[in-house]
């Protein structure tokens, strides 16, 4: 006797309501889906199912039994599937969203290394810098900033994306450099609104947080045109620094405020969350977050390269 043979049978039964059906669905006989619970009840000692010639219903025992049948199946469906997935070869068509500035910047040559190593998987990676459900729009993995709160929508983070408050010295030179946030309402202030929202800027200052209302010269969700405003000494923005780690280095832009971190944000991966993930979606989102959690590269460059300069990171 197969006793999971017996076991799906029995959870067949209960969730189609009766033998005939449970019959249909698994393409058996009635006789052998009858047969295969009464096996089951005479090895448990106990009766399963209540059956009438209009109905079958669950005993007490048996809707514990269910319950229990459910885990034990689905472990071992599991436990199958991680296993078979060892001895295949990952292939098939991997779907990727991720903001333009950090795809640019480091996520095009993880995705380039990562089909160099899996060369059946082919990559279609769009830069999109809205929020995205992977399900809705038919995607393995979208990355972003801003968490999506759906149903069957799993969440990992990949990359702290601490930032820095920054200027040029063209603009400290004209304006000034202000020592207090506070200080940020008398500037010129540039203002990413699809990571901040409202023109308002926190800081942190130990356990106290400082918001400040700004009216900035320029509202935009462009990280290029954000860096070339600042660079050209139109004003004072918040920059990650992985986007800005070159112009730290060689001092075209300096951070200011150092003493107040700023809210840092994550980028995030959305996927599908089920057991059963892709052997291509699980390889890549593994390989990306051992990149990134534990050695975050740009930061380990900007410290080597200016030490204590850039302020200790605050989670928002």
């Amino acid at each position: 006797m197969d006793r999971f043979t017996n076991m799906k049978s029995f959870v067949s039964v209960v969730e189609a309501g009766g033998f005939a059906a449970a019959a249909r669905r698994i393409h058996i006989s009635k006789a052998v889906v009858s047969k295969r619970i009464k096996q089951l009840e005479g090895t448990l000692g106990v009766q399963l199912l209540l059956r009438s010639t209009r109905s079958v219903t669950v005993t007490d025992i048996g809707a514990v039994y269910y319950e229990r049948c459910l885990r034990i199946l689905s472990e071992v469906a599991d436990a199958e599937a991680e296993i078979s997935s060892r001895n295949v070869e990952p292939s098939g068509h991997l779907k990727v969203t991720c903001p333009a500035s950090f795809a640019a910047r480091y996520l095009d040559e993880d995705l380039c290394a990562f089909q160099r190593e899996y060369s059946d998987i082919t990559v279609e990676l769009r830069y999109v810098n809205r929020a995205v459900n992977p399900i809705t729009e038919d995607l393995d993995i979208a990355l972003q900033i801003e968490e999506q709160h759906a149903d069957n929508v799993a969440v990992r983070r990949i990359a702290p994306l601490r930032r820095v408050a920054v200027a040029s010295a063209q603009y400290l030179e004209k304006f000034g450099r202000p020592n207090h946030p506070k200080k940020l309402k008398e500037h010129r202030c540039i203002h990413n609104d699809s990571v901040d929202g409202l023109p308002i800027w926190r800081f942190r200052s130990g356990d106290k947080e400082i918001i400040v209302p700004i009216q900035p010269i320029m509202v935009t969700n462009n990280g290029w045109l954000m860096r070339e405003a600042v660079l050209g000494g139109n004003g004072i923005a918040f920059l990650p620094l992985f986007f800005i780690e070159e112009e730290l280095i060689n001092g075209s832009l300096i951070p200011i405020l150092t003493g107040y971190p700023l809210p840092m944000p994550w980028l995030l991966a959305h996927f599908a969350d089920t057991p059963h993930l892709p052997l291509k979606t699980r390889l890549f989102l593994d390989r990306i977050s051992q990149r990134y959690r534990n050695d975050v590269p740009w930061e380990r460059r900007l410290q080597e390269h200016l030490g204590g300069v850039i302020p200790v990171l605050h989670e928002s």
